[in-house]
C-alpha cells in the first residue's frame, strides 16, 4: 500500500473511531455539546490529570475513560483553610463549592502544567453547572499575585500574641472568679479582687490570696483567633475583589481561565481526537 494511501487509510480508520465515541458522548453528554455548539471559537476544553497507572493504561486503550468525580478532593497547591473558605463564599453565591468542581481550562498549555500525561478533553456527564472568572486563569496565582496565600499556622501565632496582650491573666478584657463560691470580682487587678470579696464575705481578717480566684478573660482564645480570622477586614476587601468577576453564564467567552464543572461523573477523551471532534461538533474543519 502507497504511503498516502495508507495514511487516508489510518485517517479513515481514526475518525470511524471518534464518530462512535462522539456518538456516545452526544447521548451522555448532550446538554454540554449543546452549549459548545453556540460558541463560535469552536474550541474545546482540556483538563489536566495525574493518574493511577491503571487509568492511564485504560485511557490510552479505550481513548476516552468515563471518571466519577470526587467531591472531597484535596487541592493539589491551594491551603486547606483557604480552599474552604472559598468554598463557602461560592456556595453562598451560587449553590455549591465552586473550589471543589472538576477543572479544565481551553488552553491546552495551561493544562499541560496540571497533568502526568498529556491533557485530555473533558465531557461533563447529564446536567452540570459551571463557574469561571474573566479575571482568573489560574487562582492558585491570583492568590499569590493578590498576597492571600497567608499561613494559617503564623495567623494563629499571630492573634495569639494579640489576645494575650488584652484577654491574658491579668489583661484590661477580663476578671478574677472567687473559687469558693464562683463568685465574680469584674475586675482585672487581683488586689481590688481580694479587697471586694473581704467585703462581700464582710471579713477582713480572711485569709486570701491570688491562689483562692482563676481568671476569666472575656473571650477565650479559640473564640477569639477564630472571630479575627473571619472578620479580617482587609482579607475580606480582597476576597470579595477575587469573587466580583466571577460568574455562571457566557462560558463561551472563557480563553485561558479555568472553568470549574459541577457534575458527578464526566468523559476524559484523548486529546488527539480534538480535530475530528470539532468537525463533528461544529460540523466544518478544525481551524487548527
Amino acid at each position: 500500500m502507497e504511503i498516502k494511501s495508507y495514511k487516508l487509510f489510518l485517517e479513515s480508520a481514526k475518525k470511524n473511531e471518534v464518530e462512535k465515541i462522539y456518538e456516545m458522548l452526544y447521548s451522555k453528554c448532550r446538554p454540554f455539546i449543546e452549549i459548545l455548539k453556540d460558541c463560535n471559537d469552536e474550541s474545546l476544553f482540556y483538563r489536566g490529570v495525574k493518574f493511577r497507572n491503571t487509568e492511564s493504561d485504560k485511557l490510552k486503550e479505550d481513548k476516552y475513560l468515563k471518571c466519577k468525580h470526587n467531591w472531597d478532593r484535596i487541592p493539589m497547591d491551594t491551603p486547606e483553610n483557604i480552599h474552604n473558605l472559598f468554598n463557602n463564599c461560592f456556595e453562598d453565591l451560587f449553590g455549591w463549592p465552586g473550589r471543589s468542581g472538576v477543572f479544565a481550562t481551553k488552553d491546552v498549555h495551561v493544562a499541560s502544567s496540571y497533568s502526568s500525561i498529556k491533557p485530555t478533553l473533558l465531557f461533563p456527564i447529564g446536567e452540570f453547572d459551571y463557574i469561571w472568572s474573566p479575571e482568573v486563569e489560574d487562582f492558585f496565582r491570583e492568590l499569590e499575585d493578590q498576597d492571600m496565600l497567608f499561613d494559617y499556622d503564623s495567623y494563629v501565632d499571630m492573634e495569639t500574641d494579640n489576645w494575650h496582650c488584652d484577654y491574658s491573666e491579668g489583661a484590661y478584657y477580663g476578671q478574677w472568679i472567687y473559687k469558693d463560691g464562683e463568685i465574680e470580682t469584674g475586675t482585672s487587678d487581683i488586689r481590688d479582687a481580694i479587697d471586694k470579696i473581704k467585703k462581700i464575705l464582710k471579713n477582713d481578717e480572711i485569709d486570701i490570696n491570688k491562689d483562692d480566684f482563676y481568671w476569666e478573660p472575656e473571650v477565650s482564645l479559640d473564640v477569639y483567633v477564630k472571630s479575627e480570622y473571619e472578620f479580617n477586614d482587609e482579607r475580606d476587601i480582597k476576597i470579595d475583589r477575587l469573587l466580583n468577576y466571577y460568574t455562571d453564564t457566557d462560558i463561551c467567552n472563557s480563553v485561558r481561565e479555568e472553568v470549574s464543572f459541577k457534575c458527578d461523573e464526566y468523559y476524559l477523551v484523548d486529546k488527539e481526537y480534538a480535530d475530528v471532534l470539532i468537525e463533528l461538533i461544529w460540523g466544518k474543519p478544525s481551524k487548527s
